[in-house]
């Protein structure tokens, strides 16, 4: 009988070390596994990234993982020091690099940033809704010009005459109306509103009611936008964070990301490979065929309110209240901040023909400003913040601007030769 218990207690003291180790380990593994993205299919996870911010998330980027960058040394100045725009910032990302030198397009403008000069000159007012205006669109072959807003209308413009833009249809049946979107393949509109829904219009027939209707987001819809490839498939925003892709055609989600977006988020252009979007302070580029996060640009100190792509896909600007960004893709890192004191910015769009060149929506102020040889100019022309700013890609040269004064106003712009900026309207601000 003594010996069978020593026997137990053998067994037993050689094991106390072996637990020590094992619990050691299990403590360890889910820290090595946290900085590995988990598999992500058409589903709907709030860590889809473990860089991705869920809504109202006070947790931080974890600035070391790749891809990721930290925030610039100096977020204050008034203008990025040219000799060192990126000094600071991390590696590119080879992932974002290598997609690309596939995918941007050669750039195929006139512009010359030895002297140039830009008008950018009032020609009409456009007058009709009844409260906020909070965004407008250009179709394609810029003959028509949807703008939508508080007082839960959408209004096409009718452009081939300029000196007597008409209404041409109003259309309702939405709550306040946050984003609307020209399709860049046929006559359809797509709004989104307050009322959790993005509605499908048509602009060339009679019909003034939507005959499409998207249902699923859970909040409030803050913007949508047309695939510039693919002619069936748009993608949405909402308040709660939440990016959906669709096929309007068929009325039903492709795919649903929770935690990556926030007020806009827009197609990249041509292809629409990648969509840009604003999530709090930050802008994530998320890759819409495998619902993953390609890279996360940090700098902005509040929410993202406006997103741009430029017209060839190699750069990004982005705003938000305390200021205007311009990022390099294939870098990773920003190329040059705006931000004047005194003044908040709503809404971006880039110049017609000219990539280095940014319009910026602010209170009662346009400011039409060349971040590659640091020159800008404010133009007046509204009581109110604009909201909302849409450049012509064609040959049209307008700009269309609109504002919580109730109006939309139409902008034309062209270039020439001298390195000031000048304008022929008598809104201009000295």
């Amino acid at each position: 009988q003594p010996q069978p218990q020593p026997q137990p207690q053998p067994q037993l003291q050689p094991q106390p070390p072996p637990p020590p180790q094992q619990q050691h380990q299990q403590q360890q593994q889910p820290q090595r596994q946290q900085p590995s993205p988990p598999q992500v299919s058409h589903q709907p996870v709030s860590d889809l990234a473990p860089h991705i911010e869920t809504p109202h998330s006070n947790e931080s980027h974890d600035l070391n993982e790749p891809g990721i960058l930290p925030e610039e040394p100096d977020c204050t100045a008034f203008v990025a020091d040219p000799g060192h725009p990126g000094e600071g910032l991390s590696s590119p990302n080879p992932l974002l690099e290598d997609w690309v030198e596939a995918n941007v397009a050669e750039d195929t403008s006139d512009s010359d940033n030895v002297g140039v000069t830009f008008e950018f000159i009032g020609i009409a007012d456009l007058v009709g809704h009844q409260g906020k205006v909070s965004s407008c669109s250009f179709s394609m072959d810029e003959t028509m010009l949807v703008s939508g807003g508080h007082d839960k209308l959408a209004l096409v413009w009718d452009l081939r005459d300029l000196g007597n833009v008409k209404i041409a249809k109003r259309l309702e049946g939405h709550h306040l109306i946050t984003d609307c979107r020209f399709s860049p393949h046929e006559d359809v509109i797509a709004t989104s509103s307050f009322d959790k829904t993005i509605r499908l219009w048509t602009s060339s027939e009679e019909l003034t009611t939507s005959f499409v209707s998207l249902c699923g987001h859970g909040s409030s819809v803050t913007s949508t936008d047309f695939h510039p490839a693919q002619t069936d498939v748009l993608c949405s925003t909402d308040s709660d964070g939440e990016l959906r892709i669709w096929n309007w055609r068929q009325e039903q989600p492709i795919s649903t990301l929770r935690g990556a977006a926030g007020k806009q988020a827009r197609y990249y252009p041509m292809s629409g490979g990648l969509i840009a979007a604003g999530s709090d302070s930050a802008v994530n580029v998320i890759d819409p065929s495998s619902n993953k996060l390609v890279h996360t640009f940090s700098g902005h100190q509040k929410h993202v309110n406006g997103v741009c792509w430029s017209s060839a896909g190699d750069c990004l600007v982005t705003t938000s209240e305390e200021s205007v960004r311009v990022w390099n893709l294939a870098a990773g890192k920003c190329l040059q901040v705006f931000n004047p004191p005194g003044n908040k910015f709503y809404s971006c769009s880039f110049y017609p023909n000219d990539p280095n060149t940014v319009i910026v929506g602010s209170y009662q102020r346009i400011y039409v400003w060349n971040y590659d040889i640091q020159k800008s100019q404010a133009f007046a022309g509204h009581t109110g913040v604009v909201n909302g700013l849409c450049a012509a890609r064609n040959a049209s040269h307008l700009v269309a601007s609109a504002s919580q004064d109730q109006t939309v106003k139409l902008w034309s712009t062209r270039s020439s030769q001298s390195v000031h900026l000048l304008s022929l309207s008598p809104h201009i601000l000295r």
